[in-house]
């Protein structure tokens, strides 16, 4: 984060055990160069320049836009109790996400909407995803992630993640929190108003901690949904916690409500794939306000096995302002990636400090709990959320980064693969081909001049488990693999490895 948070969606609408084996050194001061942080700067329209500008591109953007307004129109229909009130409940435009991966669940693998009545009463939009199973193959069960957006951000911005992510092997549970996308902005009963004002003043200085306490509360109602807490000895069902001040469990609006809405066929009892969980291995993923989430969450429930956070891992300080009202203590393996500027942040003129924005990574490595801080080089805020629209710039390959390290650190601490330890550790991206094509520079060296990309990892050598380090990933280190040997040939992309070659083809 650059300073306080500020909803991008608000500004656009009101327009250690073990052996080191390797580390190196901070890189060496150097002059601060306006030329080269003019051709940083400009990386962040590559992604609209160079994939959204297409007329086919633009013509599936129109049409999901024009379904989802008349989707929302549909329920209101069918429930006049509900009230998304924000500007993405429509999934307009801005709102629509990458409308290339719309026919995902068609094709490459299972998708089911899913409605629950969150503690508060308002009801909750969302979607669980799933890979397709193999022919003749048994129920496989797999872990389960839960992937939580920013600030007023609707879930379509993070489809990319999800499909990515269930893809690999897991069961992805994504959705609206109350007062984004598709769910209701108000409760029910009693906690009709509950935390309703902390969700419409995201961005707002004075509400650091509670945005976060509130997005972390509606974490946990998200995962008491996906792991379909045993309510019976025979079956499964979903019933939210109450609120302070109701003595009564069943007193409670929200858990009043969710009955009445299942009875009538308008919530799920349960998560609809909930056969495929393991139910041992979850992990969290988050964005911007979700990235605080999965800090504050990871560190207090003992369900979750590792997290990763974009924009950034919430450091949690007492001397941060932005800290949670509960401290955050590290205690599972934690990927933060950030980038080179925030939203809509002026040219740099001098060089800022290299590990300003690693405070959270700092705090894991000197806990001796695995963790790895990435920097997109010239992104933004906006490098996972895919937002089709010039304002909200981006790098072009900043997403294909994402997913690929995303999915190698849950493979690693979820599945225990000893392969992702490869991938986590490749040096593909301090050369990668499409960097070099679009960048204007031809750099295809991804991680940021400016801050230290680093790490510290425990990995498999020889039989022992061993800790190796990396202190600046932009100038390399003994401990990075090969592209040759980390498991992938070719160039990587997220749309490849969610929808197959074809997919990139005929998009364009």
């Amino acid at each position: 984060m650059n300073g306080a948070r500020v909803s991008p969606f608000v500004r656009v609408f009101a327009l250690i055990g073990g052996l080191v084996v390797c580390s190196t050194a901070p890189a060496p001061a150097r002059a601060f160069d306006p030329v080269a942080e003019a051709f940083n700067y400009e990386k962040s329209n590559e992604r609209f320049a160079d994939d959204e500008t297409s007329p086919g591109f633009q013509e599936q953007l129109a049409l999901q836009s024009l379904d989802g307004t008349l989707s929302l129109g549909q329920a209101l229909a069918a429930d006049p109790e509900r009230l998304p009130a924000n500007p993405c409940a429509a999934r307009l435009n801005l709102c629509a996400g990458d409308p290339r991966l719309y026919d995902w669940g068609d094709r490459y693998g299972i998708v089911r909407p899913i409605a629950y009545v969150n503690r508060n009463g308002a009801l909750i939009s969302g979607h669980i995803w799933a890979p397709l199973p193999r022919r003749g193959e048994r129920i496989r069960r797999i872990p389960a992630v839960a992937l939580i957006n920013g600030d007023l951000a609707p879930e379509q911005v993070y489809w990319w993640g999800a499909e990515s992510v269930a893809r690999a092997g897991y069961l992805v549970m994504t959705f609206d929190p109350q007062g984004h996308g598709a769910s209701d902005t108000f409760g029910a009963g009693d906690d009709r108003d509950r935390h309703v004002d902390t969700q419409q003043a995201a961005g707002s200085d004075s509400i650091e901690a509670p945005a976060d306490e509130d997005i972390a509360e509606q974490t946990k109602d998200a995962l008491r949904f996906l792991l379909s807490i045993r309510a019976r000895r025979r079956h499964h069902r979903y019933l939210p916690v109450r609120t302070p001040g109701h003595v009564r469990p069943a007193s409670s609006p929200g858990r009043l409500k969710q009955r009445r809405l299942v009875r009538q066929g308008e919530a799920d009892r349960a998560n609809p794939l909930r056969r495929l969980l393991t139910r041992r291995e979850v992990g969290l993923v988050g964005h911007s306000r979700g990235a605080d989430a999965v800090s504050i969450v990871g560190s207090r429930d003992r369900r979750i096995d590792a997290i990763v956070a974009w924009d950034n891992l919430l450091a949690g300080s007492a001397a941060d302002q932005s800290a949670p009202s509960r401290p955050v203590a590290p205690k599972v393996p934690a990927l933060a990636m950030s980038a080179d500027y925030y939203i809509g942040d002026p040219p740099y003129s001098a060089d800022p400090g290299r590990l300003a924005k690693a405070s959270g990574f700092l705090a894991y490595e000197s806990a001796g709990v695995d963790s790895m801080q990435l920097m997109v080089r010239g992104g933004t805020h906006f490098e996972w959320s895919y937002t089709p629209t010039p304002a909200l710039g981006a790098t072009l390959r900043g997403i294909d980064m994402a997913s690929w390290y995303t999915v190698a650190w849950l493979d690693r601490y979820l599945k225990h693969d000893r392969s992702a330890e490869r991938r986590l550790l490749t040096n593909r991206w301090r050369s990668d081909e499409g960097e070099a094509a679009a960048d204007p520079q031809h750099d295809g060296n991804m991680f940021s001049f400016y801050y230290d990309s680093a790490f510290s990892i425990h990995v498999h050598r020889s039989g022992k488990r061993r800790l190796v380090g990396c202190a600046n990933l932009r100038a390399g280190c003994g401990a990075l693999v090969p592209d040759a040997r980390d498991g992938y040939s070719g160039e990587y992309s997220y749309l490849d490895a969610i929808s197959g070659p074809a997919a990139r083809a005929a998009s364009h």
